[in-house]
């Protein structure tokens, strides 16, 4: 894997990171009274999705076990008919497949920092 793929990479771990961090302890209904969670939230998966999509067609097939549809579609997804926040979207996003993306990536960044 290039090198700017693996940063591409870190980038989305600090991300994803830091959207699990913001949402620890927190509820649903917590997100949806909270704007600044929301804004925090919702501003980490852009950063997810902006590295993301940074990362070559090359490295993503590298990385077959990332779902880089559902990350790239984010943005989408997140931003209904592109000015409300589907916050049902970012919730599962944060709850549900954050964890699972973040081992995922932390085993990709540990696997190809051996072989450099």
């Amino acid at each position: 894997m290039i090198a700017s793929d693996l940063q591409q990479i870190q980038y989305m771990l600090e991300a994803a990171h830091a959207a699990l961090v913001f949402a620890e302890g927190k509820t649903q209904e917590k997100l949806f009274a909270d704007t600044r969670l929301v804004f925090a939230l919702v501003k980490a998966l852009d950063l997810l999705g902006d590295a993301a999509a940074k990362v070559s067609a090359e490295g993503r097939a590298e990385t077959r076990q990332v779902n880089w549809a559902y990350i790239l579609s984010l943005p989408r997804r997140v931003y209904h008919n592109n000015d409300d926040i589907n916050l049902s979207v970012v919730w599962d996003t944060v709850t549900n497949e954050l964890p699972t993306l973040t081992a995922q990536l932390q085993h990709i960044r540990l696997v190809h920092q051996r072989h450099v």
